[in-house]
């Protein structure tokens, strides 16, 4: 039996015929589903369109400088505010907008609250630059965090952590990440990353991370 008549296998399917068929560049669907028929072939390769799924989902944003997603809705981080935004209807717009919190500091406008994530406690994580001062209102209190920084935030309560003030970490930080053992770790803009975990506590005493 030569290559030509052996029946190909793929995994678990065996196939009689070891010719391969395009489907794309076809004047019509007619002369496609003829040549198919015709070709004998039971290996048909698919063209695939690209789909521009993109859009605008939020209008009047005043350099956003932050964004997550999570329980139904988006962030956004937004000068001395973070908001909240939500489609309710379905039709890929935001109709809902809500300022979850304000005090923001917005000294420097890129280094205002930016770079949102979540941990894997399911707690929303951002940062803040050295050129800012936050002093933010909350159903717990001010959180306040006068320097570089990175707060973390409780959703659902509004309960807002400031984490590293008076220069205990980076200067700039643009990022935080976690570990596969949930351990954290912010990095600097102007270079760097360090070790967050030991700040995860809120402290007002200057320590520095390693």
């Amino acid at each position: 039996m030569s290559l030509e008549t052996s029946p190909l296998t793929i995994a678990d399917r065996t196939f009689n015929s070891r010719r391969f068929l395009g489907t794309g560049k076809f004047a019509s669907p007619v002369v496609m589903r003829d040549a198919l028929a015709s070709s004998g072939t039971q290996v048909v390769t698919v063209a695939l369109r690209r789909a521009d799924l993109s859009g605008i989902f939020a209008r009047g944003l005043n350099i956003p400088t932050g964004m997550e997603v999570g329980h139904d809705r988006v962030y956004v981080g937004q000068g001395t505010e973070l908001l909240e935004l939500r489609d309710t209807d379905g039709d890929g717009l935001a109709d809902h907008r809500k300022v979850l919190l304000s005090g923001f500091g917005n000294g420097d406008s890129h280094q205002t609250v930016n770079s949102l994530v979540w941990s894997p406690g399911g707690e929303l994580w951002f940062c803040q630059g050295d050129g800012v001062e936050s002093r933010v209102e909350t159903p717990h209190g001010v959180s306040s965090l006068f320097q570089a920084g990175v707060f973390r935030l409780r959703p659902r309560e509004l309960r807002l952590d400031g984490l590293l003030d008076d220069f205990m970490g980076p200067g700039n930080p643009w990022g935080v990440v976690f570990d596969d053992f949930g351990q954290s770790f912010v990095i600097d803009g102007a270079g760097g990353i360090s070790y967050l975990t030991p700040a995860s506590i809120p402290a007002k005493r200057r320590l520095r991370l390693p």
